[in-house]
């Protein structure tokens, strides 16, 4: 049976030292980083595209609601 310092030697060997991931992390987020700078101080919002409404139809007339306790108005009491 291989004893806690082997096992232990050998798993960071096998998995690394952890500081290779946080490295690659930090080149990646890095390198993402500068790729946003790449859309150029020459970029111009698009227009927004012309809407009459959210939805494509009227909305209801009425709405219904769920009886229940849980159903009541909300609100804030200072101190609590």
């Amino acid at each position: 049976m291989a004893n806690a310092k082997t096992t232990h030697d050998a798993f960071v060997h096998a998995v690394g030292s952890g500081h290779a991931p946080t490295r690659k992390l930090s080149i990646l987020a890095l390198a993402l980083g500068l790729v946003g700078c790449a859309a150029g101080p020459d970029f111009k919002t698009p227009p927004a595209p012309q809407a009459m409404s959210y939805t494509t139809g009227k909305p209801p007339a009425r709405t219904a609601s769920t009886p229940g306790e849980l159903g009541g108005a909300q609100q804030f009491i200072a101190g609590q």
